[in-house]
Formats: structure tokens, sequence, C-alpha cells
């Protein structure tokens, strides 16, 4: 079992009453037991099977080469990833993320707006400030050598496997120093992306353009530190990136938000493989 996953926590009740009608329902439309080892025998499969679910039965993909053709210097894919952060993709992550799980019409519409990303769980955000200290804020020299605990584990998460089409530019009208004020802007199948995946973006594509991303805004992020502290990450200017905790209770004047298209990530032995504490 991969050492980043974190456990899962369900209602034993629910999950296996749901399990048992899933199982039913499957079997009625001719599903056996074969099928079902299938699935958990072959992890490309189960990717695969997991997308489809995801998705409603649909299955909206994309070739690597037309995405980049349609993003522009907006794609940062395998590639990039291998060039700019000295990335070995193993085969089974090359077969993950051969097809881009957006159609073609998703990314025109988002072709300016937008930065098609490949994230790989190559390093957690303390590691690439250490291969690239010249992009961080010195200021934030402190939470990287505290010790680890609470406040700052964010910064050894190694991310999730997969493709996120984030957009470069902060939601409009999203700049609030209230964090609760900020969740009532609804976001139909966007959710925030985490701070690792931020980091590795912003990174990322100043590396491949040499330009930098939000520049005068901290951004929201999907991780907390404590009850309070929401990790926030931006101001990107030629001081270096912020990568710092902020009280919500307090909000903070440049507190803006970014989103990140929702699409399932890929499946790996880690989602498989979790235990499930009931």
């Amino acid at each position: 079992m991969n050492s980043h996953c974190e456990p899962i926590v369900v209602d034993p009740i629910k999950a296996i009453t749901r399990a048992s009608e899933c199982t039913r329902r499957l079997m009625e439309k001719g599903v056996t037991l074969d099928d079902m080892q299938a699935v958990i025998d072959d992890p490309v499969l189960r990717a695969k099977v997991v997308r489809f679910w995801k998705f409603g039965g649909i299955e909206p993909v994309t070739t690597q080469s037309i995405a980049r053709e349609i993003m522009g210097e907006n794609y940062f894919g395998i590639e990039e990833a291998i060039k700019h952060y000295q990335i070995t993709p193993s085969a089974d992550q090359l077969e993950r993320l051969r097809e881009v799980p957006f159609t073609a019409e998703q990314l025109r519409k988002r072709n300016n707006t937008h930065i098609l990303i490949a994230v790989f769980p190559n390093d957690p955000i303390s590691v690439i400030r250490d291969d690239f200290p010249e992009l961080f804020n010195p200021a934030c020299d402190a939470s990287f050598s505290a010790p680890l605990s609470s406040s700052n584990r964010f910064l050894v998460n190694y991310g999730d496997l997969g493709w996120h089409l984030i957009s470069r530019c902060s939601m409009l009208n999203s700049q609030s120093p209230i964090y609760e004020d900020q969740l009532k802007m609804p976001r139909e199948k966007e959710r925030l992306p985490s701070a690792r995946t931020l980091v590795y973006m912003l990174v990322g594509y100043f590396l491949s353009t040499h330009k930098r991303l939000f520049e005068s805004v901290l951004l929201s992020t999907s991780d907390w530190s404590g009850q309070h502290d929401q990790v926030m990450v931006g101001n990107f200017n030629q001081q270096g990136m912020w990568v710092r905790n902020f009280s919500k209770i307090f909000g903070t004047p440049n507190l803006s938000m970014t989103y990140n298209l929702e699409t399932p990530h890929i499946a790996t032995e880690c989602d498989f493989g979790q235990e499930l504490n009931i």
C-alpha cells in the first residue's frame, strides 16, 4: 500500500448495504464474479471503470496531442514534467495519463483561461521548495523549517496522479477577506485545488514559460492546518511565492480563489488498497 495514502473512514452500515445492493444490481445486468475479480486484479481496468462510472457513463477523453494543440502554452504535460521536474514516470503512470479526461470542446472553451496540467505525485511542497528555493519567498522559511506537525503537514503531501484543468485567473468577484463569503459562490463541477497542486502548477508553468501567475493575490486551497487556519498559496512576484497558513476568522484583504474543473482522479493501487476505518 502506498505510504502516502490516508485511511478512508466510512459508515459501516452504509458501506455494507450499498456494496451489497450495488453488487446485486450489477449481477442483474450480467456482471459475473469473474468480471468483478478482473476489476480487483487489473489496476488499469479498474481505473477505466471508475472514471467511466464517475462521469455518469460518459468517457470524455482527448489525446495528449490534441490537448497540446488546443491549449498551447497553457499545457503542462508529461514531457514538461519530465523536463522541468526531472520525473521518471513508470509505465503504469504513463498508461494512466495516456488520455486526457476532458473533451476537446471543454478544452477549447478554456484554452485562454485555464492551464491543463499533468500532476505527478513525485515530490511534496517541501522538496519542490528545496529544489527551487529562489521561487519561494524567504518570509515563509519558518514554515518549512519547523518540525512536522498538524500545522504544516500539507508540506509533505505528495498529491494524486492525474490531469487537472485549473483556472489561471482568480474567480471573478471572489476577492473577499472572509472565507465563508467565498463559499457562498456556487461553482458547478469545480473544486478548490490542493496547496500542493497549486505549487506544482505555478512552479511548473514558470519553468516552462518564464511567466508568473497570481502575482498579487493569495489563493484559498483545499488544505487546512488546525481548526481555523487555511493554507494559502500565491503572491508569486519577484520576491517569491507565498505558501502560508492564514486564519479564516480574521480574513486577509487579498484572498481570492481559483478552481480546478472537477474530474475524478486516476485510480491507483492506493485507492483500492486503503484501509477502511469502519
